[in-house]
């Protein structure tokens, strides 16, 4: 039985999602390097960490982190909900649990790009689980120009005048 503190397995996980997840992914330049993915120093400071905490995790297992550190990498990682739901079961009892739900980067799939721009004649937007605009087609676009600079639509719709203009039935609706 693993003692108390320690979690088996958690620095092999991390070590392969770190693999995975590009610089780019995070907004940071590529550049060369040795082996695919972020260093662990990346994902201290993505995590907010550091270094020496992590190495911890990933050389030998000696320690693990608290639920808000979990959070933190599985945001730094880009996690799925399966794979965040195993790295709280290796970091042990007590990170089950999200404090909030973590809101992830969402990006419309090239292929449903495609699609909008395959419709010419009809207004095509992709709007993400927290109503952010991720794509629009350029008559989408146009219908939709009264968002200006705003990419939220429930922001949009509650804070712009112009909102009032294009929802008809504003009285109803508002």
């Amino acid at each position: 039985m693993p003692e108390r503190g320690v979690a088996p397995g958690l620095g092999e996980f991390l070590r392969a999602r770190r693999a995975l997840v590009r610089p780019e992914d995070h907004g940071m330049p590529a550049g060369p390097r040795r082996t695919p993915g972020l260093r662990r120093e990346e994902v201290a400071m993505l995590a907010g960490v550091s270094t020496t905490t992590t190495s911890g995790w990933s050389k030998d297992g000696t320690s693990t982190p608290s639920p808000q550190v979990v959070e933190a990498l599985t945001e730094a990682l880009l996690l799925e909900d399966e794979a965040a739901a195993y790295l709280r079961g290796l970091a042990g009892p007590g990170t089950s649990r999200r404090s909030r739900r973590a809101r992830r980067q969402e990006y419309a799939s090239p292929g449903l790009v495609g699609l909008m721009h395959a419709w010419p004649h009809t207004p095509a937007l992709v709007y993400g689980r927290y109503r952010d605009l991720l794509a629009a087609n350029p008559l989408g676009e146009a219908l939709f120009s009264w968002l200006g600079e705003e990419t939220n639509l429930l922001c949009a719709v509650f804070l712009k005048p112009e909102a009032r203009a294009f929802y008809r039935d504003w009285a109803t609706i508002g």
